[in-house]
């Protein structure tokens, strides 16, 4: 789960370390990676095991784009978001 824009860009750099380390690890330990922090689309590329939450689409937005650019993406049907966002009321 990441939860707002703080954990929203601290679990796309957790996802990125760990597709670089899917690179580089043996066979064996590349698969339990991706068994436990990825799976495949229907196309073949990995998807983030991931749920995206945040007040605004901004950030939550942005890293579902940022999946075109590179060898892993996350699910939308996995991403909520409000659209006007609380403008930093937490009594909201």
């Amino acid at each position: 789960l990441q939860l707002g824009q703080c954990g929203n860009q601290l679990g796309e750099a957790m996802f990125d370390t760990w597709a670089e380390e899917l690179e580089r690890a043996r066979p064996d330990m590349a698969e339990a990676l991706e068994q436990c922090y990825f799976s495949r689309s229907r196309g073949g590329k990995l998807r983030a095991n991931a749920v995206l939450v945040d007040m605004e689409p901004k950030v939550v937005q942005g890293l579902l784009g940022a999946g075109q650019r590179r060898a892993w993406g996350y699910d939308e049907t996995k991403a909520v978001w409000r659209q006007g966002g609380s403008a930093n009321n937490w009594a909201y």
